[in-house]
C-alpha cells in the first residue's frame, strides 16, 4: 500500500476543513481501515 498516494487523495478531498496533517493522517488512516483498503490486524 502506498501510503503517501492514500494520504495525498484524502487531503485533496478534505483540505477544505483546514485539519493540521497529524489529523488528516489519523482519519484517512480511519478511513482506509473502515472501508478495508488496509486491514488492521
Amino acid at each position: 500500500m502506498d501510503y503517501a498516494l492514500l494520504l495525498s487523495a484524502f487531503e485533496r478531498t478534505h483540505r477544505e476543513r483546514g485539519w493540521p496533517r497529524q489529523r488528516l493522517l489519523h482519519e484517512c488512516l480511519r478511513a482506509a481501515i473502515r472501508s478495508g483498503r488496509v486491514r488492521w490486524t
